[in-house]
This record gives C-alpha cells, structure tokens and sequence, in this order.
C-alpha cells in the first residue's frame, strides 16, 4: 500500500471512529507524526545494558518478575504473553506461550525493546506508560498497521513515593482477545496490587507500616492500604492502594507530612500485631477507616513512639526463623510443632491445626505463613464459625455483580481469590456448612474459584492453612463433615496444647506481659501472685490470659502486681471443670446420655460457660469475646443444653 494512499485511509479512519482510539490517533499522527504503515525499528538494548535498566528498579523488580512469571504459568497454552515495562515503554521482562511468541518476533516484542509511544503509536504498553491509568487497545484500534494483529490490556504499577515504576501488559492475538477482556483486566489489576503491596512492604521492612481500610476484615488483606511512617510520625510512602482508599486527600511525594493530616489519630492510642482494629477518622474527609500497625521488622516489641527507624537498604524483610522461634519459651510439645514447622515453611503443604478456642492457633498460622516463601504474599483469615451461613459462600467465593439480591453492582473477588500468591487461613473448618466443603474441595483440587454467578474460573495459587477445635474425625462419623476434604486438608496436623497443659506457663505470663506493657518497663509479679496464675485452669486458654493481663496491668499500682490485682476466679482458685459439673446458677446439668464425648467438646462447653458469665450472660458480649457470631453461639448453647439461671430453656 502506497503512503499517500495510507495517508487518506488514516484519516478517513479518524473521522470515522471516535472516543479513545480517535484521540489516540490524532496524537500518534499530528503530535508524534507516525504514519499507520510504517516499520517501527526493532532496535533492542544490549544484554548488559538491559541488565542495568533492571538492576536500577532493585528489589521491586524482582518482585514484578516474580508475580508476572507466575501469572504466565498460570496462563500456559493460551496463545498469550506478558512482559514488564518501565515508565517511557521499554520492555524489561516477557514471557509468553510458544505459539504466540512466534507472532511476537515478528514486530519485535521482547526484552530490551522501546514499546512506547513515539516508536509503536498506541499499544498497551506505551499507552499505559504515557497515560498513567488502565489502558486495553484492542486489533484495528492500533494505529500501525504492523500492530493489528493483537490486543492487549496495560496496568500501570506505581512505587512507593507515587511515581509510576511499571506498566504491566497481558497481550493475546486479536480474535481472542474480546471475551476475556474482563478477565484479563482482573488479573493484571490483582497482580499490580501484589506488586505494589510486596515491594513497598520490602522497601519499609525496617519501619513502622500502618495498615488500614474501610472494613476490618480487610485491613490486612491485597486490599488493604499501607503508610510508612518515620521518626516523629512522618510519611515516608504510600501504596497506591493506600491513595486508592484516601481519594482526594492523599498527597504526592513532595508534600508528605505527618500522620494526622491523612488520618486522625496518635500512634500510641494504636493496636498493635495481632490485636484486633482500631477505628480511626481521615483527617480531611471524616471518613472511617479501620488500622493496625506493624512494628519494623528489626524492632518487633517497640512502640511507635520509641521506634528507631534506620533504614538498612538489603536487608531481608523478614528473618524466616524468628517468627516461629518467638513462640517457643519452653514447653516440649510446641517446640517439636515448631522443630517439624521450621522444615515445612518453604514447602506449599496444607496444614491443619487442632487445639481448644484460645490456644493460639491463628498466632501459630501468622507464624507459619511469616516464616515460609510467601510472606510477602497476602495472609487472609476467614473464621467459618463467624460468617452466617446465607454470606460464608460469597464470602469465601467472591461473586459476580448483581449475581444475588442484595449483591454489589461491582461485584466481590472473595477471600479465597484475595489470598493468591500467599496464605489463606480457614478457622474453625469444622464449623464450614457441609454444602460449601464440596466446593472447597474442588478449589483445593483445580486451583481455581469460580464466583457466584460467573462462567470463568479464576487461577489461585495459595498456601492452606485450616484449624479446628473440633474432632473432624468424629464430624466425618457424623456425616458432618467430607472425608476427601479431611485427607485434602491435613498434610501436616499439629495440636497446640491447651494452656493448663503448657509447662512454660510463667515464662509465657512474663513474655505477654512484657509485650502488653511496651515500651514502659513491666510490673513485677509477686510470688503469691505468680502461683495462683500458673495454677489456674485457664479455660479460655491463650485468650483468656491475654485479657487478664492486660486488666492486671491497668489495675496494678507501684510497679507490682498483687494477688487483689487478680480476677476472683483467679484469686479464690475456682476450678471450672469442677464448677462447671454444680450448676449452682441454674444451669442444667448434662443427661448421661448428652455427656460430651471427647474433652475437645468438653472445654468448649466449659469456655462457653465461663464466658458467659464473665459477660452476666449477655449474649452479643461473650460471642464478641469468642469471635464468633451470636447465631453461632446460641447454635452451641443448645447443642450442649447451656441457657441462662432461673430461665427454662429458650430452644424448646
């Protein structure tokens, strides 16, 4: 074809179409004055220079290739290919399915090459580049001729200080390419969002990180937003998801303050570690936000005030090991647990956990995940006891918008998908409706969710972690719970003993203790005090004690702990399995015949009882305290005939 003729048919074509690919047009031939039939140069970068463009990005490269290079595993044999590109379009890292690779070559699509603009007219990759935001040029809607033959979709990827870093691209040849359009879309997205999450959290290792979003059960999840902050409470960085949440009210790099301009709060008034959210303001637009805050990797007990904040570029974000040995302060059981653990942290074997309510199961699993390949990745827990059973399937599955009555116009991705690339924790699986344990099933088989109301399933690639405090084996007699998923779910199976159990009770009061009174000096505790602390039972195990500290600490005077400090059932040594069996408050007692039958079913009543009358039997309050639903713990009332003093019982 002749260029004048060209020339005619470019611009007939712009007259002709409109929106974007009209813009997009006007600006390749009147401001960058390319010619829709020209050869764009396939000039490639030397290997070495290649390698210093890349070696300029540091860690947050590694990253990007990491989860690209996972993506196109994931997308084996689909006639595509994905590559990394920096800010002006040149391309860093590709990969992609032999047969597409093939067409690729022929307009020069590889590692070194300049996909930008001014050299290929609009593509995914310059397009994106230039324009900073989501961009999908699909077949005819390239200007160069040379280029119609594909689509692809471009995702920008910002670094830590608001620049752009990235684009990342997923290119498919043209005629298959409209269908999985939205598909694509979300992959690309939930990858720039890995990326931007794993490199800021490399980048900030060795700073205080907070943690936030508009729901808490996503403040530590790929969707959460993360700020770095420095000495005297100063943004260092923020993650793009992080200015995704505060709009408007999110500054540039050259205009980062303190804290309280964004959100409005004081850092010592914060959660902290494994603690449950805090509920804070912004600053600008009043909205609510709910955080935690990470404490820098090196300085894991230092409070946001005391934190030194020297950064230590190259350093590892996370020493492996630490996080599991911190658990151990003596006692023989969890030392082998963590002995065994130590060996499986870089291995993707599902583990389940067993142990009473309290033990420290989600501790250990936080651990685990820490300590293993992925603890860059996502760690999301779903307690399966919490959800109400009508939510749990969309909950964990994600669904499509307007898929159900009620559902969001924009639809969910789920947990299971929001854990891709790290760990999914599932809590109580014991407690997982028996219809919904076959979908599970067929997840942790296919590596794939398919949403409610969707038609195409999403890749996952995550790490398993389940714990229960019931016996799945006698579930399974029961005809309550899978067997395939039982033997799906325990390729390692550990018990956390319960607390009265533990033999390292003194030296675990003094660690907790020490943690709950950072960054000031801990109180003494006296030897009376001390005594009946390690004789006590613990019914409520790890939990239980945690709280009691924490009231010990605030009510303590002089720097000393004292027996009056205690709570009564503490200081008058009550035994509660032995309380438990008179109930002197009106409680029925068990028919011989409705006796639990395992001890895992008799602590669980035994805690159920306790808490309940911590809490003068209101209801709302003690499974607040449980973490569980109150629709769940009237479930477990009647299942062991537990009802309030002087009233018959409410379930007939």
């Amino acid at each position: 074809m002749a260029v004048t003729e060209q020339r005619k048919d470019s611009s007939s074509s712009v007259q002709s179409i409109n929106g974007r690919r009209s813009a997009a047009w006007v600006r390749c031939r009147e401001e960058l004055g390319l010619e829709t039939d020209m050869r764009p140069s396939q000039t490639s970068l030397s290997t070495e220079q290649l390698k210093r463009l890349q070696d300029q990005f540091g860690e947050m490269f590694e990253v990007a290739r990491a989860e690209m290079n996972s993506l196109a595993r994931r997308l084996a044999g689909t006639r595509c290919g994905v590559a990394i590109a920096d800010a002006r379009g040149t391309v860093l890292h590709y990969l992609g399915d032999p047969e597409f690779n093939a067409l690729a070559a022929r307009v020069g699509l590889r590692p070194g090459t300049d996909w930008g603009e001014k050299t290929q007219g609009n593509n995914a990759i310059g397009s994106c580049a230039a324009m900073q935001r989501s961009v999908c040029v699909s077949g005819d809607e390239h200007y160069l001729t040379a280029n119609r033959w594909m689509s692809g979709t471009g995702i920008p990827v910002f670094s830590g200080d608001g620049q752009l870093a990235f684009v990342l691209a997923l290119l498919t040849a043209t005629n298959e390419h409209d269908n999985r359009q939205p598909y694509v879309t979300a992959l690309l997205e939930m990858a720039a969002q890995l990326i931007d999450r794993r490199a800021f959290l490399k980048r900030f290792a060795n700073r205080m990180i907070l943690r936030f979003h508009s729901r808490p059960d996503s403040v530590d999840t790929i969707d959460g937003g993360l700020i770095a902050i420095g000495r005297e409470q100063r943004v260092l960085g923020m993650s793009q998801t992080a200015r995704s949440l505060l709009g408007d009210g999110a500054p540039d790099s050259s205009r980062y303050g303190e804290l309280g301009e964004l959100l409005n709060l004081q850092l010592d008034e914060l959660p902290e570690g494994n603690e449950e959210p805090g509920i804070v303001f912004d600053s600008r637009q009043g909205r609510r936000f709910y955080v935690l805050l990470t404490p820098p990797a090196d300085h894991p007990q230092e409070s946001p005030a005391s934190t030194q904040t020297t950064e230590k570029p190259g350093d590892d974000a996370v020493n492996a090991e630490d996080y599991l040995a911190s658990l151990e302060l003596g006692d023989p059981a969890v030392a082998g647990h963590i002995r065994r653990a130590k060996r499986l942290a870089g291995e993707n074997i599902p583990i389940l956990i067993h142990g009473e309510t309290g033990t420290g199961k989600e501790v250990f699993a936080k651990s685990l995940h820490r300590a293993g390949s992925r603890r860059d990745g996502p760690f999301v827990a779903v307690n399966c006891a919490s959800i109400p059973e009508t939510l749990i399937e969309s909950e964990l599955f994600g669904y499509k918008g307007g898929a159900f009555t009620g559902a969001s116009r924009r639809g969910n991705t789920g947990r299971i998908v929001q854990a891709d690339g790290g760990t999914l924790f599932l809590d109580e699986i014991g407690d997982m409706p028996l219809a919904l344990q076959a979908r599970l099933l067929r997840v942790l088989q296919e590596r794939e969710v398919l949403p409610l109301g969707g038609d195409k399933a999403v890749p996952v690639d995550l790490c398993l972690i389940s714990a229960t405090h019931r016996d799945l084996r006698e579930l399974i007699a029961e005809g309550q719970f899978r067997e395939d998923l039982y033997y799906r779910l325990q390729g390692f199976t550990l018990t956390l003993p319960p607390l009265r159990e533990r033999h390292d009770r003194t030296a675990l009061i003094e660690h907790l203790l020490a943690c709950s009174s950072a960054p000031a000096q801990p109180p003494r505790i006296d030897p009376e005090a001390m005594r009946l602390l390690d004789g006590y039972h613990w019914p409520g195990n790890i939990r239980q004690l945690v709280t009691c500290i924490r009231t010990m600490v605030a009510l303590q005077e002089g720097g000393c702990i004292r027996v009056d400090d205690l709570p009564a059932e503490i200081r008058l040594g009550e035994i509660p399995q032995t309380a438990s069996r008179h109930y002197d408050d009106g409680l029925e007692r068990h028919q011989a015949g409705e006796e639990t039958g395992s001890a895992l079913r008799q602590a669980e009543r035994d805690t159920l009882v306790t808490t309940l009358r911590q809490h003068h039997w209101h209801v709302n309050e003690a499974a607040e305290t449980l973490a569980i639903s109150r629709s769940t713990l009237y479930r477990k009332m009647k299942r062991y005939g537990i009802y309030p003093p002087r009233q018959k019982s409410p379930f007939g």
